[in-house]
């Protein structure tokens, strides 16, 4: 059900003091509807140049702090399920610079694009199609950006569908015409035109029940999102090297490994010299240089050399449909 072409992230928990020896921050407070201190909202600050993410939380004081960014211009925006804020759009800053914001939430709708995917199979209504969809679309992909986040009539969810049949060819025997039906019946009816659909998971009775909360000491993570989009595919687990770059494989429709480097934001695409899904699943780079990786749909593995762009492939002789490789004594299995 996803067209691969939209934006995805590749999401990182990184060491701030490794993104820029010279770095801005962005201080402030978040205050709820109530006008008490909010904890847990995401503050977010986007770079306008990469896309690149940052997001901390903002504690028991509704106190929030975000630190290494880049010098650049920057959306500084919020993040709190039920509620809105309007974003600070282009704030320009400056190595060293200090930059402050105070946000007061305002009542919002909740989305089912905000419920995580736990809520979501306890939310979602039962229904033909539910089964099939949560237990194959749902393994590999959630429902709230490439789904809730983008309705579309009964012929566009079927035009999704059959894109991911044929991106997904060697896993047909598990989803055949009729669960492909059923499918398409039901995200007509939740994420289409249809009246009788909820609208927002808060509306449903137990979802209360599905909130969690989270103790204070954990409003101390932050995180830095990568804009990784620009493939059919599906971008996958990253693994660094001796480098501190990261690599990943595009499933799908991808058919290729990419290195990003976290400190720039830079990608550099390695493809396969064909259009045939492969089911690139898995990418592991070696203390050598070299980055191997499975092509899960042919039952074959790769060994990639960066500084030629050679891959060599290699027929498997095991059973079919590989995640992904071992490395140890007695070589790759």
């Amino acid at each position: 059900m996803c067209a691969f072409r939209s934006f995805l992230a590749f999401l990182a928990l990184t060491a701030a003091s490794s993104l820029s020896t010279r770095a801005a921050s962005v201080t402030g407070t978040v205050k709820g509807p109530d006008g008490d201190p909010y904890m847990g909202a995401f503050v977010q600050a986007k770079n306008q140049q990469n896309n690149v993410l940052f997001s901390v939380l903002s504690d028991k004081q509704g106190r929030y702090r975000i630190d290494s960014l880049p010098a650049g211009s920057y959306q500084i925006q919020i993040r709190a399920i039920g509620c809105k804020a309007e974003p600070q759009s282009g704030v320009k800053l400056a190595g060293d610079q200090n930059a402050s914001f105070d946000f007061a939430l305002q009542p919002g709708t909740v989305r089912w694009s905000d419920v995580s995917l736990y809520q979501g199979r306890k939310l979602l209504p039962e229904g033909k199609g539910k089964d099939a969809l949560t237990s194959n679309c749902m393994v590999c992909h959630g429902f709230q950006n490439v789904m809730a986040s983008t309705p579309r009539t009964e012929a566009g969810w079927r035009d999704r569908i059959n894109y991911m049949r044929k991106a997904m060819w060697w896993q047909l025997p598990r989803f055949d015409d009729d669960k492909a039906d059923a499918v398409v019946s039901y995200l007509s009816h939740m994420f289409g035109n249809d009246p009788t659909a909820p609208r927002s998971p808060a509306d449903l009775p137990g979802y209360k029940e599905t909130v969690r909360s989270f103790r204070e000491e954990a409003m101390g993570i932050a995180y830095v999102e990568y804009d990784v989009s620009g493939s059919k595919g599906l971008p996958w687990s990253a693994a660094p090297d001796k480098d501190g770059n990261l690599w990943m494989p595009y499933y799908g429709r991808g058919n290729e490994v990419a290195r990003l480097n976290p400190n720039t934001a830079e990608m550099k695409r390695f493809l396969l010299p064909f259009e045939e899904s492969a089911g690139v699943h898995s990418s592991v780079p070696t203390p050598e240089g070299t980055v191997w990786f499975t092509e899960f749909a042919l039952n074959r593995i790769a060994k990639l050399d960066p500084q030629t762009g050679k891959i060599t492939e290699y027929q498997d002789s095991g059973p079919e449909w590989m995640h992904r490789e071992t490395f140890g004594l007695q070589g790759v299995r």
